[in-house]
């Protein structure tokens, strides 16, 4: 099932890294099915048409944790992020908390993330498709002086054009 699951995707989305599908879409098409619906995958592909996300031009690419600029948005998110793990909740995704230890442990233990973050370009930095629980293990290790220069696998995606109809604040996730 799986496989077929990933060829129908990958049909539909030809340009798309494999990993990046498998990492990314294919829990959530497993779940929801493919394609995707409005109303189930429309908030993970942004709203964003099949043809939208086929002009994408995606990149892997090793880069400093450090020099990851998010979004507003999405640097927000982490900072939530890392404040329920302070508090030892899970906030907004089942077994928040335990996902975020359990990245950190594998940090510790590699030195390095279990998976590529999977990143795409906005007019103001970065919007996290997948690796919000990595990317803020990251930041925990990094306020506990535990990580310095630290190296993190990523896809980075870029829009053919960024341009304001694409965007509203400064990510394309609310502009539907």
């Amino acid at each position: 099932m799986i496989n077929n699951l990933l060829k129908k995707i990958k049909k539909d989305l030809p340009n798309m890294p494999d990993q990046v599908i498998k990492d990314w879409l294919l829990p959530f098409a497993k779940e929801k099915g493919w394609p995707p619906k409005h109303e189930t995958l429309g908030p993970i592909l942004m709203y964003k048409s099949i043809d939208w996300w086929n002009k994408i031009k995606w990149k892997k690419q090793k880069v400093l944790f450090d020099e990851i600029k998010l979004s507003t948005l999405y640097k927000n998110n982490i900072i939530n992020m890392v404040n329920y793990y302070k508090n030892k909740e899970d906030g907004q995704t089942k077994n928040g908390y335990q996902r975020i230890i359990n990245i950190i442990k594998y940090i510790k233990k590699y030195n390095s993330l279990p998976k590529p973050v999977i990143l795409i370009t906005t007019k103001n930095g970065y919007d996290i498709l997948d690796g919000n629980h990595r990317l803020t293990a990251c930041t925990i290790l990094q306020e506990e002086n535990v990580i310095n220069k630290f190296v993190i696998n990523t896809f980075i995606g870029k829009p053919q054009k960024i341009t304001e109809k694409n965007f509203q604040e400064d990510s394309f996730y609310w502009d539907k």
